[in-house]
C-alpha cells in the first residue's frame, strides 16, 4: 500500500484516516512496519513511535507507580469496610 519511493499529501491523509480506525489502526500499523518493502520514512517513523511507547511505559511504571500506590492506600483508609 504504502510502497511508493515519495509518499505524497494523499497518501500520509490516508495513512492518518486508517490509524483513526480502531482494530484496522492496529493491524495496518503491524503490517507496515514489518513488511520489506514499505517505504523507508513511514517505517522510520513507526518504529520511532513504537520506541516512545516502549520508552512512555517504563516512564509510567518506575516513575508514577510509588505515586499510584501511595493514592490507592490512602482510598483504602477512606473506605467503609
Amino acid at each position: 500500500m504504502f510502497k511508493k519511493q515519495d509518499l505524497n499529501v494523499g497518501d500520509w491523509i490516508v495513512f492518518w484516516i486508517l490509524m483513526i480506525i480502531p482494530i484496522v489502526n492496529v493491524v495496518i500499523f503491524i503490517i507496515t512496519l514489518f513488511s520489506a518493502d514499505t517505504n523507508r520514512t513511514l517505517k522510520n517513523m513507526l518504529w520511532g513511535e513504537v520506541i516512545l511507547f516502549a520508552v512512555s511505559i517504563t516512564l509510567f511504571l518506575t516513575v508514577l507507580s510509588p505515586f499510584i500506590i501511595v493514592l490507592w492506600e490512602e482510598i483504602q483508609g477512606y473506605l467503609p469496610y
